[in-house]
C-alpha cells in the first residue's frame, strides 16, 4: 500500500501561481510585460519583464544599460518560469532571454481636462 499525498495548503497554491509567469499591463506605462517571481536564489525576487525575445546582442546591450536578464522557461507541458541569468547559465542556455521592463517616457495617454463651459 501506497502512503497518500497530503493535500496542497494554500501557502502551495499561493506560492505555484506566484512563480508561474503571467502576461499583464504595467501600472504605470500600460505597455505589455510578463510579472513572476523568482524563487532560484536565497531571496526571491518580484520580476517585471519585458516579453520580447532578445538575441545575444540585445542582450549585451542590456546589460550595459544596467538591465538584468532573464531565461523564459518552460514547455508544452510545463509553466513558463523566469530565471536569472548568471555567467555561468549564459553559455549554455537555450532557453529565450527577456529582459527587466523599464518605462519609457510618455507613453501613456495624458488626458488635460477642458475648460468648463
Amino acid at each position: 500500500m501506497t502512503a497518500r499525498r497530503p493535500r496542497p495548503t494554500q501557502a502551495d497554491h499561493a506560492e505555484a501561481t506566484a512563480t508561474t509567469v503571467r502576461r499583464r499591463p504595467c501600472p504605470a506605462c500600460g505597455t505589455e510585460i510578463l510579472t513572476a517571481r523568482t524563487p532560484d536564489r536565497v531571496l526571491a525576487v518580484d520580476v517585471r519583464a519585458d516579453p520580447a525575445p532578445l538575441d545575444w546582442a540585445a542582450e549585451h546591450a542590456a546589460r550595459r544599460a544596467g538591465l538584468l536578464t532573464w531565461c523564459l522557461t518552460g514547455g508544452p507541458h510545463t509553466p513558463q518560469r523566469l530565471r536569472w541569468r548568471d555567467r555561468a547559465h549564459t553559455r549554455h542556455c537555450t532557453h529565450q532571454v527577456v529582459a527587466d521592463h523599464h518605462c519609457q517616457p510618455h507613453t501613456r495617454p495624458t488626458y488635460r481636462q477642458e475648460s468648463f463651459l
